[in-house]
C-alpha cells in the first residue's frame, strides 16, 4: 500500500508542484500528516520549513521540503527520524555559505514580507521539482538534497552531515564542539 502523503503548498509554484504529486489518498494541510509530508514553496521561507520540521518531529512525520530558490530548485533534505534534522541541514549550509553571501539576510526578508519573491515560474520547472521529489520520496535517504539549476540542467545530490550536540537528531551523545571533546586530553593553556 502507498504512504498517505501529506501536501503543504505555498505560492503558485508549490501549488503546482503540489498538484503534480497528487495522488488518491493524498491531503492537503498547513501542517504535516499523514506518513510523509512534502512542502512545496516559492521562494525559502526559513521560519516556516523550521515550523514544519518541528511539527514533524513531534508527530515522527518524515518531510521534504521543495524550494524554488531561484535560480536553483532545492529538493531536500529529506528528513526522517534517526537521520539528520532541518535545523542542521541549516547550520550546514550557512556554515558553508561564500565569504560575502547575503543568504541570510534575504531569508531574513523573505521571513518578514510574506509577499517577497520572485514571481512566476515555467511549468517545466514545477515538473521537473516534482519528479526529483517523486524519486526522494520512493529512496526515503534521511539527509538527501537535490539540487537542480534549471537553467544550466546542472543536478547534485548531497548529504546532511548532522550537527554535533543537535539537540532534536544527534543521538550519539558527542560534545558539541571539537574542543569538547578534546578537553580532557589538552593542556589547561591549549583549551
Amino acid at each position: 500500500m502507498a504512504a498517505a502523503l501529506r501536501l503543504i503548498a505555498a505560492g503558485a509554484f508549490g501549488e503546482r508542484v503540489a498538484d503534480l504529486l497528487d495522488r488518491p489518498g493524498a491531503t492537503r494541510g498547513d501542517e504535516p500528516g499523514g506518513d510523509v509530508t512534502v512542502a512545496a514553496l516559492w521562494r525559502p521561507a526559513p521560519a516556516r520549513l523550521a515550523a514544519v520540521d518541528d511539527a514533524a518531529a513531534r508527530l515522527g512525520v518524515p518531510w521534504l521540503p521543495v524550494v524554488a530558490e531561484h535560480p536553483r530548485i532545492v529538493v531536500g533534505p529529506y528528513v526522517a527520524p534517526g537521520g539528520p534534522c532541518h535545523g542542521c541541514y541549516a547550520a550546514r549550509r550557512a556554515q558553508h555559505a561564500a565569504p560575502g553571501s547575503v543568504t541570510a539576510e534575504l531569508h531574513a526578508a523573505y521571513d518578514a514580507d510574506p509577499a517577497l519573491g520572485p514571481a512566476g515560474f515555467l511549468p517545466a520547472h514545477a515538473r521537473g521539482a516534482a519528479g526529483l521529489a517523486a524519486a526522494a520520496l520512493r529512496a526515503a535517504d534521511p539527509g538527501r538534497v537535490t539540487v537542480w539549476h534549471p537553467g544550466t540542467g546542472a543536478v547534485a545530490t548531497h548529504h546532511v552531515a548532522g550537527v554535533h550536540g543537535c539537540a532534536r537528531c544527534d543521538r550519539t551523545g558527542a560534545p558539541a564542539t571539537v574542543a569538547a571533546a578534546l578537553a580532557g586530553f589538552l593542556p589547561a593553556a591549549v583549551r
